[in-house]
């Protein structure tokens, strides 16, 4: 398990880029889990890219973008802030590290 997270995700704390590529495939899972069950309350929320924005928005602010979550959706999107918040620190610390060397 140590090995995924420190070398495939963090790249050994000298690939940035790679942890956004985590981050984004992290949000276009999300994406398509609140696509398949229908996860936001909005009336407008019928495309795909309704879904994607809700999930960008919500792994990379606080907030949920004028979109609302359901049911247990609140608890997978309070999942996906935390994790998104988690790899954005993750990035910043990584693409700092990586330049101050």
């Amino acid at each position: 398990m140590k090995y995924i997270f420190i070398q495939k995700i963090f790249g050994y704390g000298v690939h940035p880029f790679w942890l956004f590529g985590w981050w984004f495939a992290i949000v276009i899972g999300f994406a398509i889990i609140y696509s398949i069950k229908g996860g936001i309350e909005q009336a407008e929320a019928k495309q795909w890219y309704d879904y994607l924005w809700f999930s960008i928005a919500t792994a990379a602010t606080p907030g949920y973008a004028l979109y609302k979550p359901v049911s247990y959706f609140k608890f997978i999107a309070g999942i996906e802030a935390i994790l998104g918040t988690f790899m954005w620190g993750a990035f910043i610390t990584t693409f700092a590290r990586k330049f101050m060397r």
